[in-house]
């Protein structure tokens, strides 16, 4: 999990437009929820330390407590995006 971490930060930093990392801390599938069978909290650490530690200082990356299925992720992901289409046109 650590090197798939490592490959994605690298993947995204050589993005050359904005770019954000929204992770959902409460699962990022209904079967790596709590309880589901890819349920791995261990790995998913792993992953996200790789990813937190190599992406560029410009990349934002946001932990949000809530399920990749929560309303609330769905709106932010939305405002981040907003946000970015904003900064653009100015």
């Amino acid at each position: 999990m650590a090197q798939i971490g490592t490959v994605m930060a690298e993947r995204l930093n050589t993005a050359t437009g904005p770019v954000a990392v929204l992770i959902p801390l409460k699962g990022w599938s209904v079967y790596g929820s709590k309880g589901g069978p890819l349920y791995d909290p261990k790995g998913n650490m792993l992953l996200l330390q790789a990813l937190k530690q190599h992406l560029k200082p410009s990349i934002l990356f946001r932990e949000i407590d809530v399920h990749i299925n929560d309303q609330i992720f769905a709106d932010i992901c939305v405002e981040t995006f907003m946000h970015f289409l904003q900064e653009e046109r100015e």
